[in-house]
Formats: C-alpha cells, sequence, structure tokens
C-alpha cells in the first residue's frame, strides 16, 4: 500500500518556513524504518468547477458540433466523439504530459492532462480553443456567463 501525507505551509517574506508542527511524527510513524522522498511545490488553485462544466458544456460541444456541421462523421451528442474531441484539443493544446522512463531507458511522453491545470491555465486553454474555433472552424464560442443573440 502507498502512502502519501500531504502538509500545506508556506514561507514568508523574510524567508521563515512554516510548516504544522505534527508533521515530523506523523511522518517518522508512517515511514519507520523505510526510505523516503520529499517534495515541495507550490500550492496552487485547481482548475475550477464552473471553468470545468463551461469546458464540457460548451467549449467541447461547440467544436464537436463545427466538425459536424463541416461534413465530418460524428454525432453531436455522441459522448464518445466527445470524449474524442476532449483528446484532440487536450493534444493541441496541452504540453503538461509527463515524461517517464520504459524498461529500455527510452523516454516516454504520457497524454497532457486538464486535471493538473491550475485556473489561470485552464483559462489559457480555454481562450486557445475559443481563438482557434473562431480561425479555423468559423465558429465564435461565448464566453462563460455570455449569452449570444441569434438573428434569423
Amino acid at each position: 500500500m502507498r502512502i502519501t501525507l500531504t502538509y500545506f505551509g508556506e514561507v514568508s517574506e523574510d524567508g521563515q518556513i512554516s510548516l504544522p508542527k505534527r508533521m515530523r511524527a506523523e511522518i517518522a510513524k508512517a515511514f519507520k524504518g523505510k526510505r523516503i522522498e520529499v517534495a515541495v511545490k507550490q500550492r496552487y488553485k485547481q482548475r475550477s468547477s464552473p471553468q470545468n462544466r463551461y469546458y464540457w458544456g460548451v467549449l467541447v460541444p461547440s467544436v464537436l458540433l463545427a466538425f459536424v456541421d463541416l461534413g465530418n462523421d460524428l454525432q453531436q451528442d455522441n459522448q464518445e466523439h466527445l470524449e474524442m474531441v476532449h483528446d484532440f484539443l487536450k493534444r493541441k493544446f496541452l504540453t503538461n504530459g509527463l515524461e517517464v522512463v520504459n524498461a529500455q531507458g527510452e523516454v516516454e511522453k504520457l497524454p497532457p492532462s486538464t486535471t493538473r491545470l491550475s485556473t489561470i491555465e485552464q483559462e489559457k486553454y480555454h481562450e486557445d480553443i475559443r481563438r482557434w474555433a473562431a480561425e479555423f472552424l468559423n465558429v465564435v464560442i461565448p464566453l462563460p456567463n455570455e449569452q449570444l443573440e441569434i438573428f434569423t
């Protein structure tokens, strides 16, 4: 069984590190007699639920519909086709795929992921998709909370 302990702290302007007092005791208890690895990274706010709903409810369906309108053999409400568009967009715009080394020592690149994006990175991803869709699919995708007026 893999054990992961997560602690949050901060570094003050004068460089003082503040971490929970219980941290050392909990690590010692959980990993007694074992080798450990400690990684420290900046904490960031992950993409939000509204961003995720906008992505799956507006962006991905809009791109799929544009592909359908351009004569591609896809179906607008087909979950598999929505997933395919999602995979396409990730490959086209994201570069956050992790690198792993295989048994032959070769570096392999795993697919990019939207789950590792911060709220700011997710907004940039959305903007990249909207810009590309306007230029290459001739479709204007509304911003979150924006209503389009349809003229007939």
